[in-house]
């Protein structure tokens, strides 16, 4: 996977429509979406039954298309790159959200999402690579460490 640089027009184009592929996602698994400020950064919060909330970041890699059943020969790539900033959400300090927080990186068609918890992402995928503002520190994780689901 390569770094390409942000871009305006297709973040309004698709954050929203990312971001509400997800929701539609876990209230078919039972859980209500909470109002969400994203005060420090995080993009949806969900909560089933009195003490279960989760917490999710979603990006849409709207240059990808890809459609897996399982990770194999036939995957676009081997590494997945998430920006290290993005593994403060699995913090365990209070102003965090530890266990409860998930990366979801969504397809250009928004039909699946590879998914990793912060808290899982492993120093030894830390490196100094190249993106868009010049060197940037990212986990570079191989995407047997993802789960695939359909949204």
């Amino acid at each position: 996977m390569y770094s390409i640089a942000f871009s305006q027009n297709a973040y309004d184009e698709f954050d929203q429509k990312g971001k509400q592929a997800v929701i539609n996602f876990f209230v078919s698994y039972g859980y209500t979406y909470c109002e969400n400020d994203e005060d420090r950064g995080i993009d949806l919060k969900f909560i089933k039954m009195r003490y279960s909330d989760v917490y999710v970041e979603v990006a849409v890699r709207y240059k990808f298309d890809w459609n897996l059943r399982e990770w194999d020969k036939f995957a676009p790539w081997k590494t997945i790159h998430i920006l290290k900033r993005k593994a403060k959400y699995g913090k365990s300090e209070p102003q965090w959200y530890g266990n409860k927080a998930y990366l979801f990186e969504l397809n250009r068609d928004l039909s699946q999402a590879l998914v990793i918890r912060p808290c899982d992402l492993q120093e030894k995928h830390l490196k100094l690579m190249k993106n868009v503002r010049g060197m940037e520190q990212m986990y570079d994780v191989p995407v047997e460490c993802f789960k695939i689901y359909d949204l």
